[in-house]
């Protein structure tokens, strides 16, 4: 919907970046801004300790008159649909519109030193900072509900083991054919679910829980930003190996697997084994829990 909106209109979009904004959130704007170039975005990187940039904002308008809207809620699953929150929606007309549009532009010029391109090293840096913050109370709480998923999970669970194809200096973006996106992440073209991913790392530990949205590219494949891979190198021989098991509706925990990793090697039997007879050039299979606990105990739980 919004890319339809940027085909006709412009937004220009200010962050925050105090408190949860993460290097992949950073990349993710930054993609978006290459994709449309409507789209401008700043992120705000203010000198006051102890303050948050936290407004929520959000102004259209057209020749005939405009809207703003004002509200408490964050861009979150709580903030747009669980929380209880205040909003206000005012229309705009004439003398108005144009004080307003006048406050706008003149905030953008006093503010001018605090604006910077989402690309600045002064906003990478504050996104890692946050990065190595610990679990907020929501995603402690989305942490808490994974596990709960996990102790029902049965040994017929589905799992996904795909190899990750090189994609330039950006293929933590992992793809994946269409037929994979609907029967494992259950997702479609027409309806854009979002997932969430938790991380598992080599020795057990879960990372920060991750909220995808899968994207369509024009290769008719779709992609899924997988945070674990962010930063890392691609290898130069073997591919990376992405596994994910299925713990809810749209709920999964996975690894990437890098070449050298005993897991790799591992995974990449069963991939050889289960895969056998297919000409695709990107191995990918899916079986059940049982299945690949036969061959790697232990995997992802």
């Amino acid at each position: 919907m919004f890319a339809k909106f940027l085909a006709r209109g412009a937004f220009y979009l200010v962050v925050g970046v105090d408190s949860v904004m993460v290097p992949a959130s950073l990349d993710a704007l930054d993609r978006a801004g290459r994709d449309h170039e409507n789209l401008t975005v700043k992120v705000f990187c203010h000198e006051r300790p102890g303050s948050l940039f936290h407004p929520k904002l959000c102004w259209f308008a057209k020749e005939d008159g405009g809207r703003v809207f004002v509200g408490s809620g964050n861009l979150t699953t709580g903030g747009l649909v669980k929380n209880w929150e205040a909003s206000s929606d005012a229309r705009l007309e004439g003398a108005d519109l144009r004080t307003f549009l006048d406050e706008w532009k003149s905030w953008l010029d006093a503010n001018t030193e605090y604006l910077y391109e989402v690309t600045a090293d002064e906003a990478a840096v504050r996104a890692r900072r946050n990065q190595g913050e610990k679990l907020g109370r929501h995603e402690e709480e989305q942490v808490e509900e994974a596990d709960a998923d996990l102790a029902h999970v049965s040994s017929s669970a589905e799992v996904l083991l795909a190899e990750i194809p090189r994609s330039g200096d950006r293929w933590h973006q992992a793809n994946f054919n269409l037929a994979t996106f609907r029967e494992f992440f259950q997702v479609t073209s027409e309806k854009y679910h979002r997932i969430l991913l938790f991380p598992v790392r080599e020795e057990g530990t879960v990372g920060r829980p991750e909220v995808r949205q899968g994207v369509e590219v024009k290769s008719q494949n779709f992609r899924i930003e997988l945070g674990e891979a962010a930063g890392k190198a691609y290898p130069d021989h073997e591919r990376p190996i992405g596994a994910f098991l299925r713990v809810g509706t749209r709920r999964f925990r996975y690894r990437v697997l890098m070449p050298g990793e005993v897991d790799h090697k591992r995974a990449a039997t069963v991939l050889d084994v289960k895969g056998a007879g297919r000409s695709d050039p990107v191995r990918r299979v899916m079986l059940d829990l049982e299945e690949l606990q036969a061959s790697i105990p232990d995997f992802l739980l």
